[in-house]
Parts: C-alpha cells; sequence; structure tokens
C-alpha cells in the first residue's frame, strides 16, 4: 500500500501556510511583517527575519550526517516534535489507533492522546534482553502506526534491526513502522535510516539532543523515503525552527565538531561500562540490565526514597516504578567523571542511611 493510502484522507485539504524563509538575492522583504530592523546588540544580523521552513544548509549537514538524501529528512524541535508531526499525519482522531511496547517513552502515548487517537500497549517480554513480541504485535489488525526504539528508553536495550525490516514489510499493507533512535550513536549497531528511505511504510527519528549535545537546541529529524517525508510537511508549522537552533547546530555539525562529539560519546560509554561494574558493589542494588544507551537501568531495594535522597543531596536520578513492569527501577544518566564520581559519594552515603537488610 502506498504512503499516500496511509495518510489522513483529509489532508492536503489543511490549510498550507506560505512561509517564505531568509532569501539573500531578495533584498526588499515586505511580505512577512517582519521588523526591518535587528534589535540593539543582536550577534545574527538576520535575526530580526524568518527562517526558512527547512532550512537548507541545516539539511544538508543532517542528511551527511545520517548518510541519506535532505529530501528524506524533515527537521523538527526535537524527536518530540517528529511523533507529534507522524501522528498528525497518518491518524485521524477517534478512529486510529497506535501500538506501543512498554516499558517506553512516554510520548508516544503522550502525543497520541493529545491528539484523541487511542494507544494499544503490547509489554516487551520480561527477560533481560526486554524482547520484542513481534508476533503478538502482528495480531494488531487496527494499527496505524506502531512505535519501537532502539536503544530502547528507559531500558537501554536493542531491537534486532533485521526483525523491524521484516515487520515493516509484514504490515506494509495497512500500517508505519516508526524506529525511534534517539540513542543510536552509543549503540554498536547502525543506523536504519538508509533503509527507511527505501522502505515506504518505515521512519527513523533521530535527533541532535544526546550524542551531538544540543539538547537545549531541541532539534531533531523525521528520516524516510521522500514521499512520505513530503506528506510530514503539510502538518508542520510555517516556521517551526529559530535562527539560534539552526544557526547552533551547523556549528555543531562541523568535521572538527563531529570528530570531537565521537570521542565524547566513546568516552560516556567506556564510563557506562565502568559504572555499571561499579554499582553492584551497593546492596540495595539488585540488578543492573545491559545497556547501549547514554543512561543505565537498575531494579534497587526502593526506588523512591533512593530518589529521594540523591536529590536531596543534589543529584537528580528518575524513578521508572510508573512504568509497566519496572517498579521499583531508576534510570541513571551517564554523566562527567566528576558526576558520576559524586554520585557514587551520594550512593556511599545512602547505604550508610538505610536499616542493615
Amino acid at each position: 500500500m502506498s504512503v499516500e493510502a496511509l495518510a489522513r484522507p483529509d489532508l492536503w485539504s489543511c490549510l498550507q501556510y506560505p512561509a517564505q524563509g531568509i532569501n539573500r538575492d531578495q533584498q526588499i522583504r515586505l511580505n512577512c511583517n517582519e521588523n526591518p530592523w535587528p534589535p540593539q546588540g543582536a550577534k545574527d544580523a538576520l535575526i530580526h527575519r524568518y527562517p526558512e521552513k527547512q532550512p537548507a544548509e541545516l539539511l544538508r549537514r543532517m542528511a551527511a550526517l545520517f548518510e541519506v538524501e535532505p529530501n528524506q529528512i524533515l527537521v523538527t524541535r526535537g524527536a518530540d516534535d517528529g511523533i507529534d508531526a507522524l501522528l498528525r499525519s497518518f491518524c485521524l482522531p477517534g478512529v486510529d489507533t497506535v501500538v506501543q511496547c512498554s516499558p517506553a517513552f512516554v510520548m508516544y502515548a503522550f502525543f497520541a492522546r493529545l491528539q484523541a487517537v487511542k494507544v494499544v500497549d503490547v509489554p516487551l517480554l520480561a527477560n533481560a534482553e526486554f524482547e520484542v513480541p513481534f508476533d503478538t504485535l502482528a495480531a494488531q489488525q487496527d494499527a496505524k502506526i506502531f512505535f519501537f526504539c532502539s536503544p530502547n528508553n528507559p531500558t537501554g536495550s536493542l531491537v534486532d534491526s533485521q526483525k523491524i525490516l521484516e515487520f515493516a514489510d509484514r504490515v506494509s499493507s495497512r500500517a508505519l513502522v516508526v524506529l525511534d533512535e534517539a540513542y543510536i550513536e552509543f549503540a554498536e549497531t547502525p543506523s536504519l535510516c538508509l533503509a527507511a528511505t527505501q522502505t515506504q511504510n518505515l521512519l527513523v527519528l533521530r535527533t541532535l539532543s544526546k550524542a551531538w549535545s544540543l539538547a537545549g537546541a531541541r532539534l531533531g529529524a523525521v528520516v524516510g523515503a521522500a514521499e512520505t517525508i513530503r506528506y510530514l510537511q503539510a502538518t508542520t508549522s510555517p516556521y517551526p525552527l529559530s535562527r539560534t537552533a539552526v544557526t547552533t547546530a551547523c556549528d555543531a555539525l562541523t568535521p572538527a565538531a563531529i570528530q570531537e562529539a565521537g570521542a565524547r560519546i566513546a568516552d560516556i560509554c567506556s564510563r557506562r561500562e565502568d559504572f555499571a561494574r561499579a554499582i553492584m558493589e551497593f546492596p540495595f542494588v539488585r540488578k543492573v540490565y545491559p545497556s547501549a544507551a547514554n543512561f543505565l537501568l537498575l531494579h534497587v531495594d526502593d526506588a523512591s526514597q533512593l530518589v529521594e535522597f540523591c536529590g536531596q543531596s543534589g543529584v537528580l536520578i528518575r524513578n521508572q516504578s510508573q512504568q509497566p513492569g519496572l517498579q521499583e527501577h531508576v534510570r541513571i544518566s551517564i554523566g562527567s567523571a566528576a558526576e558520576m564520581q559524586q554520585l557514587r559519594q551520594v550512593l556511599s552515603q545512602y547505604q550508610k542511611a538505610i536499616p542493615c537488610p
């Protein structure tokens, strides 16, 4: 089935705002109700002008980073915005259904429910690898979108790439498969971005927030076949990206900056493994799960007590007990060497403060 058949039938009747971003060859701009002068002291001489809807230079750099073509990318305000765009483009409120596998990134269900789209949860298998039950998923005949995350948030586990591709083919006549690769740079598994550009119903979510140190800039992308990306563009706002974010991202995606980021990624991965071994020294830690992301999932004796103690000691970690199957689990991001050392000191203090078993 073509992507046109999967898209909302009323999509092209939506009003398409005629966004017109900066064109340096255009000297007089009296079409966008902009202020003709930049603010005093502005470092960006064009900050008073609206940016392009999809900035060409940023598209080029992100396409090179993900090894695809510029027309196979939709740049979004973080990966969250990509999830929202997918739901608005392909799901009818009160009609369609999406499927996720818990424990899962909470934003899949959040944006679906915001759009009045039904959410069906098919839990991951309760084993050390948190395997995806593909056969059970395939039985969800009414699903319009299947969401996967690899490495998964919050478990850090990977989904077999070949099985994702096989599943996308299996449901190609009726549904989209969305693979969230927000943490893929921290894993040894290759991205499926290129495969997504060659598969009509497979899309990949990427972000610059994690590995590329741009969480504050809020920039992500949806990668897929050019025709599918064209449908997504129909439901994005006229000027979704700030000039400041675009400029910052372009600076962060130079060859030298990418090389430096690669070294930092390797450093985080090495520290992740060291911390995973060290944390088992504490008796209140029942289990540390293998992780291919920049965080670790821990099963502890009392998640609420641990999170509160750490917070009062100046270190914030995340309680995941609200997630199905993760009662008394916490997620810990891998920070700098100094930050992780401080956490270990806090955990030592916590161990002394809690009653002995």
